[in-house]
């Protein structure tokens, strides 16, 4: 479920968001943490959080009567990368 988008932000919140556990040690310069509010480096602040989601849904659907050539397919959202290589067929549903 994503942060709030508005008020104060507690950093074990953000911490649960990005996936990490309750009550365990973190701060905002962890790597999956900067990964949720999707900076990489530099300044970050709390506000940075507003709205950011730790989980994603993608929907891609194809319908065709030919054969298509697509490159490589690519997304990483916090620790989880999917990857779909060219001329692969994958079906998936993620809940």
């Amino acid at each position: 479920m994503p942060l709030q988008s508005s008020g104060q932000i507690a950093l074990n919140e953000i911490h649960i968001e990005a996936g990490g556990t309750t009550g365990t040690q973190a701060s905002l310069n962890d790597t999956d943490i900067r990964s949720l509010a999707g900076i990489s480096s530099g300044q970050i602040a709390f506000d940075d959080f507003y709205g950011a989601s730790g989980s994603a849904e993608f929907k891609f659907a194809m319908t065709a009567s030919a054969n298509y050539d697509f490159d490589d397919i690519f997304f990483n959202v916090g620790a989880m990368r999917l990857a779909i290589a060219a001329g692969e067929f994958v079906v998936a549903s993620f809940s």
